[in-house]
């Protein structure tokens, strides 16, 4: 879905300079985030890209497929706070990797 939404315009990007090529994850993975709209129960969604995919220590699309959304997610470095936080849905990848 991502690369049909892009239309193989690896040369967007978004305020941060992002390069898609080296963020997208693929394939893309499962993974658990913290939920921020649910009491930061656990939900898993998909990961599709990660800004900083050696660290994870920056912003992250991924897809809800229950809302059947995108959204962004953040790592959560709080001292006694582990873990990824999902922190809200979007309309598409590109308007999430607009507002990243």
């Amino acid at each position: 879905m991502v690369l049909c939404e892009i239309d193989n315009k690896f040369d967007i990007s978004n305020p941060h300079g992002i390069d898609i090529k080296k963020c997208l994850v693929l394939p893309p993975i499962i993974h658990s985030f913290k939920n921020s709209y649910d009491n930061f129960e656990p939900k898993d969604m998909w990961l599709i890209l990660c800004e900083d995919p050696v660290n994870n220590n920056k912003g992250m699309i991924v897809y809800d497929e229950t809302e059947k959304s995108y959204g962004l997610a953040f790592k959560d470095n709080r001292k006694h706070s582990f873990g990824f936080t999902f922190i809200g849905h979007y309309e598409g990848f590109l308007d999430t990797l607009m507002n990243m």
